[in-house]
């Protein structure tokens, strides 16, 4: 008897570049035929709604930088220049809602990138 499960468990791999960067542009076929990629998991509604919930819930997190101190103890360090990145990460977005996009990104991409420009 032939396991019907069987197709969810296969490994698959990437063989070439192209193979690559057909996944990483149209996504991935499933064992269903279908294609899974951010736009098409975005359109149906529990993916949707599981996204917005998750990223809408790590950005109400607190984010402060801390020093320890000597002594064994901590104190907040408002001077240290990741506190600045967290107070005002880019021109258009606020620190939670460029934390809200990074986790959306982890969610639907399997990572979030943020790349830090120290000019001026």
């Amino acid at each position: 008897m032939r396991n019907p499960l069987r197709a969810l468990f296969e490994q698959r791999s990437i063989g070439s570049s192209h193979d690559l960067w057909t996944m990483l542009s149209r996504g991935s076929t499933s064992s269903s035929g279908a294609i899974v990629n951010e736009r098409s998991a975005l359109a149906v509604p529990v993916v949707l709604t599981c996204v917005s919930l998750i990223s809408r819930t790590i950005m109400t997190l607190p984010v402060d930088v801390y020093e320890r101190l000597v002594g064994g103890g901590k104190r907040k360090a408002d001077e240290h220049p990741l506190a600045r990145l967290f107070d005002n990460p880019n021109s258009w977005q606020d620190w939670p809602m460029f934390c809200q996009m990074l986790q959306a990104h982890l969610l639907l991409r399997g990572n979030g990138y943020a790349w830090v420009n120290w000019v001026g």
